[in-house]
């Protein structure tokens, strides 16, 4: 059995889900590598680029509204 926590990315299914070209795809999670578990580790770091996402995007909201006063 593998050790470490369930993949976020593709909530440890292993398989990911997405649209591309208007399309429903559906391939071997590239996170985990089809198994459904990630280290601790890998894991950390996968919440530590989410917040750092939600920081870039919230940074970009703003300036865009400065620039249209």
């Amino acid at each position: 059995m593998i050790e470490g926590v369930m993949c976020g990315a593709c909530n440890g299914s292993g398989i990911d889900h997405y649209e591309e070209d208007h399309r429903e795809i559906s391939d071997v999670c590239y996170s985990c590598m089809g198994i459904g578990k990630v280290s601790e580790e890998a894991a950390h770091h996968a919440k530590i680029k989410q917040v750092a996402e939600v920081l870039a995007a919230m940074h970009v909201d703003e300036m865009r509204i400065l620039n249209l006063s």
